[in-house]
C-alpha cells in the first residue's frame, strides 16, 4: 500500500486516551508504510516516530471555528500529495476527504453530537443538529468504520443505519506489553494507613469524578484518592473547590496529568483504581474502552467502576475489582463501604490480574487489526 494520511482534530503528545491511541496505531501502520501523521498541537514527538508527525497549531478559540480550520488544513495536504488510504477520527477532518476518491477509514470513537455539550453546556441544539449532520455525511463517506467497542458499533447502526453498521468492525483498545514492576504492598496505604486508591483521565462530567467524591466523603479517614488529571483549567479548579466543601482536601490529591509510561511506574503502588463512569448517553448508548481500565489491569491492581456494558466487558471477573449499581448513589457507597471492609485482599501482593483475562489485545495485535482494515477498504475501492 502506498503512503497514509492519519489526521486526528486531537492534541498529541496529551495524556489523554485518544492520544495513546492515535500514537499506537499511527506506530502500527509505519511499520508497515509510509505515513503521515497531522494532529492539532506544537509540539513534534520526540525521537525518531518512524513516521512524519505534522502538529497544528491554531489560534481559532471556539471550537467550531478550530475544527473547520483544522478541516482546511488537512484539505491542502490530501491535494498537495498522492495518498493511497485517508484515517480520520472525525468529521472535522474526516469531510475534507468528500472531493477525493480514495479510501476513507473512519475511526469512530466518539461522536461529537455526543460529546461536546459536556464540555461545552451553552452548546444549542442548532450546533448539535449540524454536528450530526456532518457525522452522517462521513459515515456515508467512509470505506470502513472502526470503533471501540460493540456498544458503539450498534450505536453506529441505530443513529446512521444498517449499512452502515454492516461496515463498522471493533477493535478494542490495547496495552503495551510492558515487564511487570516489582510491587510493594506498603505503598498501598498512605502514611495514616488510609488505602490509596487512584483516578486517572480528564475532568469530563461522564468521567463521574464528582460524584463518586461526594460518595467518598464517609470514607475519608480510611481511603485516599490520587487524581492524575488536568487540574489547572475550569473543571480542576472546580473540583478543587468541592473538596474544601466536603473535607476532602486532606484525602484527595490533584497531582496533574502524567506520560502513560509513568503511569506504568506509579499504578502498581495502588491498591485500586477507580472508573466512575456516569449514566449517560455517553456511555450508555454511545460507548467506549476506559483505557484507565485497561492500564489498572495491565498494572495488577483491581477496578471499582459501576457495572455497566463499556466496563463489564473489560472486567467482568469479580476478583478484578468492586463493581456497583450506577444508577444509584447508595450503590456507590455501599461499594466503597466494600473496599475498606475487605482491605487486606486489595493489599495482597498476590493479586496479579492481567489485561489478557478480559480479552483485551495488545496494541500491536489492535494495530494488526486495523491494518487489515485498511487492507479490506482499499480492495472495495479497486474492486
Amino acid at each position: 500500500m502506498g503512503p497514509v494520511l492519519y489526521a486526528s482534530f486531537d492534541e498529541v503528545p496529551s495524556f489523554k486516551g485518544a492520544a495513546t491511541h492515535v500514537l499506537a496505531f499511527a506506530g502500527a501502520v509505519a511499520a508497515r508504510t509510509q505515513l503521515d501523521l497531522m494532529t492539532l498541537g506544537t509540539t513534534p514527538l520526540p525521537g525518531p516516530a518512524g513516521f512524519r508527525h505534522l502538529p497544528l497549531a491554531l489560534s481559532e478559540a471556539n471550537v467550531l471555528s478550530r475544527g473547520l480550520a483544522f478541516r482546511a488544513a488537512v484539505r491542502r495536504r490530501l491535494a498537495a500529495r498522492d495518498y493511497a488510504l485517508f484515517h480520520c477520527r472525525s468529521p472535522w477532518e474526516g469531510l475534507a476527504a468528500e472531493d477525493h476518491a480514495l479510501p476513507v477509514v473512519y475511526e469512530l470513537n466518539g461522536l461529537a453530537s455526543i460529546e461536546l455539550p459536556h464540555h461545552y453546556p451553552a452548546m444549542t441544539a442548532h450546533a448539535r443538529e449540524v454536528l450530526r449532520a456532518d457525522e452522517a455525511r462521513l459515515v456515508a463517506r467512509a470505506t470502513r468504520i472502526v470503533c471501540p467497542s460493540a456498544l458503539t458499533r450498534r450505536c453506529v447502526g441505530e443513529l446512521f443505519g444498517a449499512q452502515a453498521e454492516e461496515k463498522t468492525q471493533v477493535i478494542p483498545n490495547g496495552y503495551d506489553s510492558l515487564p511487570a514492576r516489582a510491587r510493594n504492598p506498603a505503598a498501598k496505604c498512605d502514611a495514616r494507613g488510609r488505602l490509596r486508591l487512584v483516578y486517572l483521565g480528564t475532568l469530563a462530567s461522564w468521567q463521574g469524578l464528582v460524584p463518586f467524591l461526594r460518595a467518598m466523603r464517609p470514607f475519608r479517614e480510611e481511603l485516599a484518592l490520587d487524581v492524575y488529571g488536568p487540574g489547572q483549567d475550569r473543571l480542576g479548579r472546580a473540583l478543587t473547590g468541592r473538596l474544601g466543601r466536603w473535607g476532602l482536601s486532606d484525602a484527595v490529591r490533584l497531582l496533574g496529568p502524567i506520560a502513560r509510561f509513568e503511569a506504568a511506574q506509579v499504578l502498581p503502588d495502588y491498591a485500586l483504581g477507580i472508573c466512575p463512569l456516569s449514566r449517560g448517553e455517553r456511555n450508555l448508548r454511545q460507548g467506549c474502552c476506559p483505557i484507565k481500565i485497561i492500564d489498572y489491569l495491565a498494572a495488577g491492581i483491581g477496578v471499582v467502576a459501576p457495572d455497566l456494558e463499556v466496563t463489564r466487558g473489560l472486567a467482568a471477573r469479580a476478583e478484578l475489582g468492586v463493581f456497583y449499581d450506577g444508577t444509584s448513589s447508595g450503590a456507590l457507597t455501599a461499594a466503597l463501604a466494600q473496599v475498606v471492609a475487605q482491605k487486606e485482599r486489595w493489599l495482597d501482593a498476590r493479586f496479579q490480574p492481567s489485561p489478557q483475562l478480559a480479552g483485551v489485545p495488545t496494541w500491536a495485535a489492535a494495530g494488526t487489526a486495523l491494518w487489515n482494515a485498511y487492507l479490506a477498504s482499499a480492495g472495495e475501492i479497486a474492486s
